[in-house]
């Protein structure tokens, strides 16, 4: 506990530096899924505010006459600057060079690329360059490794190096970028306290929400820049009659990144450039060892990124105790032996017990008992389910969101998970009027330019759904139930996680879904467009669970 207790003063430290600096990144919002009881999961801060952008949160009516007011001929919509915050990072300039030609589509134009020292974006700031644009380099330092043990695989040190000499070799200019504190406030934080409940969070939707989309848009407007780019597979479309920018998945499916970009303000997108999207990542390392840069055969980074490729629990261990257990067979309800660590067990997974004549699988964990209940078998039916509950949803289409609002119901595609293919699902709302309120401030959020006042209207739903009381939670879990959504028994979690608001989804699977997991984005697709995510707030129950509650039925029939 010491190393845990010395880690988090330093932390403290710092970040109250930062306060009493005047930085206002700090607490200007929220990780991804921050809420206690994840109403408020994907929509950012700001409850208590009022929208000001005349869209009326319940008035389905006027959402679609907004609607199709995009679909018409308009002028294109103004671009906004992002302000900078009242003391942000200072530019530290790491390498020198020329500015490119003002000749290309991009006519002198200046862009920030965040440039991490892989391969991606060193080819998407040559290929910006090219183009005519006036590109400038932007390492972000968002962890402090001096801090931490273990980490052989996520060297900043060695990427800033990397970074530095692809800038060098284009001849454009390097900032750096201090964002620990805003990522310890605004990503780690959440993070650490979600995995304290047993949950599964993954921090990098909440990266690129609040860092690379927000504070690095905002520290490349102190650097005269309005756009940012990176190296993400994900392709950026203009929107209908100056409608919200769409967000497409990268002609390299297997490598399509918009899974973690999901949860992004709509607003922020206008001012971003994905220049590999259209690219198969063979092509991008066959471009770039072509033209020489640095980084071409560099290995691709895996996993979160503070954590790399090292042992999970090891690293958890480092900020948070364990929480011990139990690991108990679905089968026979036996105990099979100890857990040392249930926060590090996640559905699906492999937990390692020994002596197994079959790989075992967790299927489910109950946090409050603290029992990791496990089937034989990566085919078990006991990890497979025909529905789940969803939090409230955050919406990159706001047409897709007054559909759901208004029909109740939706077809469309999901992943679960950032490696799995499309599949199909149908949406189906709790509430009509919740999901109306947050179809409305979605089309708000997507009408503004500004991506700090693109969160207020969602925010204030969400803060909206998160204030319903006793009884509105329960006639919201009697809706959830009434269209087919029962929780596992295998998946029990604290009160203030296991709340079912008005706001919230359920979906129902074309074909049951495996390992679906408390915590984890459940991003929405339409074909190839990003409709948004939301996070899973519980599976169903599991078609082992179904087949028991059968099995009596039919011995009595």
């Amino acid at each position: 506990m010491d190393g845990q207790f010395l880690r988090l003063v330093q932390h403290t430290l710092r970040h109250a530096a930062y306060r009493l600096g005047g930085g206002s990144l700090a607490g200007s919002g929220v990780a991804l899924g921050s809420s206690a009881a994840g109403g408020a999961a994907l929509l950012g801060t700001g409850a208590g505010q009022g929208c000001s952008t005349g869209v009326a949160p319940a008035g389905a009516a006027g959402l679609l006459r907004l609607l199709h007011s995009w679909a018409s001929p308009a002028p294109a919509a103004a671009t906004s600057s992002f302000t900078a915050p009242a003391a942000a990072p200072q530019a530290r300039p790491l390498s020198t060079g020329t500015a490119a030609a003002a000749d290309g589509p991009g006519r002198g134009r200046r862009v920030a690329v965040g440039v991490s020292g892989g391969v991606d974006s060193a080819l998407a700031a040559m290929l910006l360059q090219r183009q005519g644009y006036d590109v400038v380099g932007v390492f972000m330092r968002n962890w402090d490794e001096s801090e931490e043990t273990g980490n052989q695989n996520c060297s900043v040190e060695r990427d800033l190096r990397d970074a530095t000499a692809v800038c060098r070799q284009l001849g454009i200019l390097l900032h750096e970028a201090d964002f620990v504190s805003a990522y310890w406030n605004q990503v780690f934080s959440e993070f650490i306290a979600q995995c304290g409940r047993g949950l599964t969070p993954n921090p990098d939707l909440a990266c690129n929400r609040h860092i690379k989309f927000d504070a690095l848009l905002r520290f490349a407007a102190e650097l005269g820049a309005d756009t940012v780019a990176t190296g993400h597979y994900a392709r950026i479309q203009p929107g209908p009659g100056g409608g919200p920018p769409q967000l497409l998945r990268g002609a390299d499916h297997g490598k399509d990144q918009t899974y973690f970009l999901a949860s992004v303000q709509p607003a922020a997108l206008r001012h971003v450039l994905f220049p590999v999207g259209h690219l198969q990542k063979p092509e991008v390392r066959r471009m770039a060892a072509e033209a020489g840069l640095v980084p071409a055969d560099k290995r691709s980074s895996a996993g979160i990124c503070f954590i790399g490729r090292r042992n999970f629990a090891d690293f958890l261990s480092q900020y948070i105790p364990p929480l011990p257990g139990r690991f108990v067979d679905v089968e026979t309800g036996g105990e099979l032996g100890p857990c040392p660590d249930i926060a590090a067990v996640t559905h699906g997974q492999r937990p390692g017990i020994g002596g197994a004549a079959e790989r075992v699988y967790a299927v489910g964990k109950d946090v409050v008992d603290r029992v990791v209940y496990v089937a034989q078998g990566r085919d078990h039916p006991a990890l497979l389910c025909t529905a789940a509950l969803l939090r409230t949803p955050h919406w990159l289409s706001p047409e897709h969101a007054c559909q759901l609002a208004e029909a109740g119901s939706l077809r469309c595609q999901y992943k679960a998970r950032y490696g799995q293919q499309p599949r199909a699902c149908t949406l189906y709302t709790v509430d009509g009027g919740a999901a109306a309120a947050v179809a409305g401030a979605a089309a708000a959020a997507a009408a503004a330019t500004d991506a700090s006042a693109a969160a207020v209207c969602p925010a204030s739903a969400a803060a909206a759904a998160e204030a319903a009381g006793p009884a509105a939670e329960a006639a919201a879990a009697a809706a959830a139930a009434s269209l087919g959504f029962a929780p596992s028994a295998f998946c029990r979690l604290h009160p203030e996680d296991a709340r079912t608001l008005p706001s919230y989804l359920v979906v129902r699977f074309d074909e049951p879904a495996g390992a679906i997991t408390p915590q984890q984005a459940f991003v929405l697709y339409d074909g190839e467009r990003c409709l948004g995510a939301a996070l899973i707030a519980q599976p169903g129950r599991s078609l082992f669970e179904q087949a028991l509650a059968a099995a009596p039925a039919a011995e009595a029939g």
